[in-house]
């Protein structure tokens, strides 16, 4: 089910762009409403993905009692990659943030299963209009009633929400745009199979494994292709002062 909103989201991305692009040629600017209603998706969701397109820098929002969305880039430049990245990157590495954040709390106040649920946490954050509240307001909402049964303290219940009413609701704000601005080196479409291969091996904390073991492998390359043309460049400058001499 969440591959399946990913890919309507992906989907409604592309018409947006679509859209706009249209609206270039005739040298109009669009509003959010006006996208909504003649491609018919939902507004509230539409809102998100035009976050997203503008903090992946493909498109520029222009206030006042004329402004609305246009392309901040000319439309042949906008790729499907471009959409694709702009709207699965940042979701991807909320989703697994909030998993992870959702987790730590669980933890803390000693739910049972915190690795299980905090996973399950980062796979419901994919489906729109759900997120990781679905895991986190039941976990609270059943340490209220041991709370005041007596089976356990009152600071667990008081902890998870505040917990999940300020990290985890508030950690969208802080890795969505960190993530589209380019930061998060890590390339959707390879990044979306490690997520299915880690589910694959670990199960649903795997959604969470198999992201992380991609980041470490990225970064090793990364460390490889960095050294390995220190080395190039350190004999090119020796090769250079040898024949000068």
């Amino acid at each position: 089910m969440a591959i399946m909103q990913v890919s309507r989201k992906v989907d409604y991305a592309l018409r947006a762009v679509i859209h706009l692009a249209d609206a270039e040629a005739a040298e109009r600017i669009c509003s959010v409403g006006e996208i909504s209603s003649k491609e018919r998706i939902p507004r509230q969701f539409l809102e998100k993905i035009v976050q997203e397109l503008i903090h992946k820098g493909l498109v520029r929002s222009r206030r006042g009692p004329h402004g609305g969305c246009v392309l901040a880039r000319p439309a042949d430049q906008v790729t499907f990659k471009d959409v694709i990245e702009a709207t699965f990157r940042g979701q991807l590495f909320t989703a697994i943030a909030q998993g992870l954040v959702t987790g730590i709390g669980l933890a803390i106040t000693g739910v049972p299963g915190a690795g299980f649920w905090g996973a399950v946490a980062a796979l419901l954050s994919l489906i729109p209009m759900v997120g990781a509240a679905a895991v986190w307001v039941p976990a609270a909402i059943y340490l209220v009633i041991s709370a005041s049964m007596g089976a356990r303290p009152w600071w667990q219940a008081i902890f998870l929400i505040v917990w999940g009413l300020l990290p985890v609701s508030l950690i969208d704000n802080i890795v969505r745009p960190w993530a589209m601005k380019g930061k998060a080196q890590l390339p959707a479409i390879p990044l979306l199979f490690a997520v299915l291969g880690g589910l694959q091996a670990f199960g649903f904390v795997g959604l969470v494994i198999g992201p992380l073991v991609f980041s470490l492998l990225m970064s090793i390359i990364d460390i490889y292709k960095k050294s390995f043309s220190m080395i190039e460049t350190s004999v090119v400058v020796e090769s250079g002062v040898a024949a000068d001499l």
